[in-house]
């Protein structure tokens, strides 16, 4: 299951898209797409800060 953020951002950008006259089901495809890229981002930035890190740790041993 989705967090909120993530399903709240969809909405969001979904509705944008409605906006502009983009049919639904073009406007959750490309919706649910800009959130799953903005999660994987700041997946990306988590596991990079904690392998840093860990490498940190492991040259002082």
């Amino acid at each position: 299951m989705a967090s909120k953020r993530f399903v709240r951002l969809e909405r969001q950008v979904e509705h944008e898209y409605r906006k502009k006259g983009y049919s639904l089901k073009r406007a959750r495809r490309i919706g649910r797409a800009v959130a799953g890229e903005v999660a994987t981002r700041k997946h990306r930035r988590r596991t990079k800060t904690r392998r840093r890190t860990t490498r940190r740790r492991s040259r002082r041993r």
